[in-house]
């Protein structure tokens, strides 16, 4: 028989700081603590944070190297806590900005709300390419190609497993007023 999900009471709390290190690196740093106040041995309660360095090669190249830790609440299970390494490369060539994303994280599961009460651990590997350009000095058109294979160790209680590989291409149009 199967539970209704729980009621989350979760509190993320972060502290940090952003800036320029040298003229070519900037730091992006902030920590702080996070807990699902669960009565039970399930119970998140850990460190929680970010760090992104940031280094332009030159005003029109960047790269970002960045790590992230967070926990959110989740369907089925009580939560999920994520950690996550990125790499970001950007070039501008004219009017055009090209940019590029790979990413890993390692998310761990709180327990199942409904049987089989067991663990549950994902690993995500990412990546994504994207060419953007100004249609006017208000809007802009992207064209986006991404990637992500997920590759988990839970079975439902009807056997199947939740790994997957995804492949989206999609046309962003932003506007800003």
């Amino acid at each position: 028989s199967y539970e209704s999900n729980i009621s989350t009471n979760m509190l993320e709390a972060n502290l940090g700081a952003f800036g320029n290190v040298t003229g070519k690196i900037s730091a992006l740093l902030k920590g702080g603590y996070g807990n699902t106040f669960l009565e039970s041995a399930d119970n998140f309660q850990s460190f929680v944070g970010m760090a992104e360095f940031t280094y332009s090669m030159t005003e029109i190249s960047k790269m970002s190297l960045g790590y992230t830790r967070n926990v959110q609440p989740t369907s089925l299970f009580k939560y999920v806590r994520a950690d996550r390494v990125y790499l970001r490369l950007s070039q501008q060539i004219s009017r055009v900005l090209i940019a590029g994303d790979l990413g890993y994280a390692y998310l761990g599961y709180g327990l199942p709300v409904a049987p089989p009460q067991t663990s549950r651990t994902d690993q995500s590997f990412t990546g994504s390419l994207s060419v953007s350009m100004p249609v006017t000095e208000w809007l802009s058109a992207s064209l986006v190609e991404s990637l992500e294979y997920r590759d988990s160790t839970y079975q439902s209680i009807v056997g199947t497993n939740p790994s997957y590989f995804t492949n989206d291409v999609f046309l962003r149009v932003t506007a800003r007023y």
